[in-house]
């Protein structure tokens, strides 16, 4: 059996955390599952579409609004959301502490644009800084690569 591959590094993306728990070295490339940490009152990510990848969310605490596609879905603590590829998408965080959710993507691949467009952080560092219009032309440099596609 492997382990689970933390290494506690996270990652800046959009003003969120993110740390990778596993990637496809661990599941021959059938998932990738990601922690994330989303802070008070956040808008969340711009609206987006995997074309490679779903992605699912189970919400450890907080709460969130999801959008998928044109349909809110307001969720907290030990809800499921499922956002299949090629589906247009965002969420946001509405409570006043920071949301936790685990996101599992599959197949792996989304793991490799964590890494590319974000900015690695220590496992005690503060939240980043908000998003800037550099770190935003960075995602969207990126994402493409990736199969993304950011609705602005």
């Amino acid at each position: 059996m492997n382990k689970i591959d933390t290494d506690n590094l996270y990652y800046a993306l959009v003003g969120h955390k993110y740390r990778i728990m596993t990637s496809r070295e661990i599941t021959g490339g059938s998932f990738t599952l990601i922690e994330g940490l989303i802070p008070p009152e956040d808008p969340g990510p711009p609206p987006h579409t995997h074309t490679r990848e779903n992605e699912s969310f189970y919400i450890i605490e907080g709460g969130f609004t999801f959008v998928i596609e044109s349909e809110e879905r307001v969720v907290t603590t030990g809800d499921f959301v499922y956002g299949p590829r090629g589906v247009k998408h965002t969420f946001r965080n509405n409570s006043r502490n920071t949301g936790k959710v685990m996101i599992v993507v599959q197949p792996s691949g989304f793991e490799d644009f964590l890494k590319e467009a974000g900015e690695p952080l220590d496992a005690g560092s503060e939240f980043p800084l908000p998003m800037t219009s550099e770190h935003m032309e960075k995602v969207l440099k990126t994402a493409p690569k990736y199969g993304i596609i950011i609705h602005v």
